[in-house]
């Protein structure tokens, strides 16, 4: 039942970042809301079931941006793996791992992004807007991440406990 909940997730996250966020433009630099679900996957689930969604997020976010084949990919296994190392190092219970865990989450992607631009444009020069860009939502994913990540935790309890109930009843009758 985890594999229906995290595809209604998944689904839920690309709607709102692709559809809903573009509308309202001071969320213009937000940053991306997989970040907090991979962080979850890491954190919570096993290899094997996550990396199903990481492939899946990675091509539909591939293709909704038109970049290339396989940079969501890569970025999303890269934070996915570096997640799983932090968190067999640290505990997870610490409050101060989460914010930490995030913004670490969107520097890793965009230095995955940038240096695949610089290797395909050989030409291309940083400028103070890349940086206040970065930072910007790196300080969205302090603040806001560790919210989503606690809804996508009770979220995903409440679905389980609902499915208990509801498949213990079919089985009763």
């Amino acid at each position: 039942m985890s594999y229906i909940y995290d595809t209604i997730i998944c689904f839920c996250m690309i709607i709102f970042q692709s559809v809903i966020l573009p509308l309202f433009p001071p969320l213009s630099g937000f940053y991306d809301l997989m970040i907090p679900f991979i962080i979850y996957l890491a954190a919570f689930r096993s290899i094997r079931s996550s990396l199903i969604f990481l492939f899946f997020l990675g091509f539909v976010m591939d293709s909704l941006s038109g970049t290339p084949l396989g940079l969501y990919i890569t970025a999303y296994i890269w934070l996915f793996l570096s997640v799983r190392g932090i968190t067999k190092i640290f505990h997870l219970g610490n409050n101060m791992l989460w914010p930490s865990l995030l913004v670490a989450g969107v520097f890793i992607e965009n230095l995955i992004f940038y240096a695949i631009i610089i290797l395909l444009h050989q030409d291309f020069r940083f400028s103070p807007n890349v940086i206040k860009d970065v930072a910007i939502q790196m300080i969205w994913a302090g603040l806001t991440g560790p919210f989503l990540l606690i809804i996508i935790h009770a979220a995903h309890r409440k679905w389980e406990t609902w499915c208990k109930v509801f498949f213990s009843r079919e089985q009763k009758l």
